[in-house]
């Protein structure tokens, strides 16, 4: 028995003509997506249509920056999810060690300002990147 294959549901050929015969772009829609999300409460950022605060930087410097502006990056947490380290505590005792908290909690590295100088790149915030005794 041979069998047919199966009818695609989105045919490319159609796909690429509404593309075609489409007034918006691919930057429009993608600029009213993100206002929906923040209208949602799901960016801390507002549209970027420029390069973000700190994009100059050194690339370290830069990494860095974007691991705390996201809350993802090298802690002890991820460390321990990856299966690299034994456990998620930070030094301080701390039950985790994640970006929030070596930023915002933690009694050895807790930055002095707030979130907010992170994501608008305050030399502050460098700064304080610049000298953490390990790299997020």
């Amino acid at each position: 028995m041979k069998l047919g294959r199966l009818k695609s549901r989105h045919p490319p050929v159609e796909t690429a003509i509404a593309l075609q015969t489409s007034d918006s772009t691919s930057s429009t829609r993608w600029r009213e997506s993100w206002d929906q999300a923040a209208q949602n409460g799901g960016n801390l950022l507002p549209c970027i249509e420029t390069f973000p605060p700190g994009f100059d930087l050194p690339r370290r410097t830069w990494v860095s920056l974007n691991r705390a502006r996201t809350n993802c990056g090298r802690c002890a947490d991820m460390f321990h999810k990856w299966g690299i380290q034994v456990s998620s505590a930070c030094d301080c005792g701390a039950e985790k060690q994640t970006v929030h908290h070596i930023i915002l909690e933690c009694p050895l590295r807790k930055f002095t300002g707030s979130l907010e100088d992170f994501m608008t790149g305050r030399e502050e915030a460098i700064e304080y990147l610049n000298n953490l005794d390990i790299q997020i």
